[in-house]
């Protein structure tokens, strides 16, 4: 838009009386966090914040503010994720064990976010991929970004034995099952995977428990670092 202000990660630049910086989030491709400055006070803005490692993207960054406003989807003390590497294995080796027996693994994950990174990790491990059209364009979109993300095929006809399937986890990802998939195995790529009941709603076997978001051990730290004042810490609660 000729309307949109653009700035890069980490320029400071000024809209009246507020001083205003872009920090990356660590979410997804292009997330950033908004520091605002207004007499001498620091807001952090942030609708979802990842700090730490990341397959795509920059990692979160962790600046001193006096008053937080997160995203924070996984804030309770159950969503507690494992180590992303140790989770990829458990993956892996599910992938394998399903497509031995000649069934179709298929990922349910979100369409923008845990699927590219999903798309990237498994390619780069040299399993087949194919996704349904919403994560496909929301490939294109990345790439278009300047991102090396592995280029992928949408799921067009019957998938190949040994090929993986990632859908979203809605409407549109069951009809590609129903519509393409034989024999599929489902699992779930989210957060709400450390839940049991939340696997089973997804019509999933299994979960496994990755995100683009903080969990509540890394949200904590981070909310910690920024030193923000005690009670300053808002929240925004939406389960992705």
């Amino acid at each position: 838009s000729a309307d949109a202000l653009a700035s890069p990660m980490g320029r400071r630049f000024s809209v009246g009386e507020l001083v205003i910086e872009l920090v990356p989030a660590g979410n997804i491709v292009g997330s950033a966090q908004l520091l605002v400055e207004h007499r001498g006070k620091t807001i952090c803005y942030c609708g979802a914040i990842r700090p730490g490692d990341s397959w795509l993207t920059l990692p979160g960054q962790i600046r001193p503010a006096d008053v937080l406003i997160l995203d924070c989807p996984y804030d309770e003390p159950i969503y507690e994720f494992p180590d992303r590497g140790a989770l990829l294995e458990e993956l892996a080796q599910w992938i394998d064990s399903v497509s031995s027996t000649g069934e179709t693994p298929v990922l349910l994950a979100s369409a923008l976010g845990m699927s590219q990174e999903l798309c990237h990790a498994l390619s780069s491990r040299g399993y087949p991929i194919r996704v349904n059209r919403a994560i496909a364009t929301w490939n294109r979109k990345v790439r278009a970004c300047g991102v090396a993300l592995s280029e992928v095929s949408e799921l067009r006809k019957p998938p190949l034995r040994g090929e993986v399937v990632i859908v979203p986890p809605d409407e549109k990802g069951q009809a590609t099952i129903d519509r393409w998939i034989e024999h599929p195995r489902i699992a779930l790529v989210s957060g709400r995977a450390v839940i049991p009941e939340e696997v089973q709603r997804a019509g999933a076997e299994i979960g496994f428990p990755m995100s683009c978001h903080a969990d509540s051990k890394r949200l904590l730290e981070f909310v910690r670092a920024t030193r923000a004042t005690a009670g300053s810490a808002l929240k925004i609660s939406r389960t992705i």
